[in-house]
């Protein structure tokens, strides 16, 4: 019986840790969002290719703008696998004009959106299943 109480507990638990980390990047990616409210054309000069432990690779274009008086060459924070820009290519970024390095891209709103969709489904999904299996003593 107790072995089914952990188990149940350490299902909710990573529930709520998921789903608080969907809500975490959902009020990042909405704060960024707000305070960007100025409006650039921006070019991708580069694109820097990072593996992580997996293998896999993802994409992280660089983009330059002139914004606070002076070019800003930035590297986004937000990656893709494949590759979702091309080198030369030009897209409307938004930046704070209070920190010009601080920018969002309307192209990447959907994944961002996925992103924190995707966290706060499964989390959801876990917390529940692990609130059913406490209740119900099945785990």
């Amino acid at each position: 019986m107790m072995e089914i109480q952990v188990g149940a507990l350490i299902f909710a638990g990573m529930g709520l840790l998921f789903l608080l980390i969907g809500i975490f990047l959902m009020k990042v990616f909405g704060r960024r969002r707000k305070t960007a409210s100025m409006v650039t054309t921006a070019r991708v000069v580069d694109v820097k290719c990072r593996r992580d432990s997996g293998g896999s690779t993802y994409y992280y274009p660089v983009f330059e703008y002139y914004a606070g008086g002076r070019m800003q060459r930035v590297v986004s924070t937000f990656g893709s696998s494949p590759c979702r820009y091309q080198t030369g290519e030009e897209t409307e970024l938004h930046y704070d004009p209070e920190k010009p390095e601080k920018f969002w891209c309307e192209r990447d709103t959907k994944m961002m959106k996925l992103l924190c969709g995707i966290f706060m489904g499964i989390g959801g999904i876990f917390l529940v299943l692990g609130i059913v299996f406490m209740v119900t003593g099945a785990f």
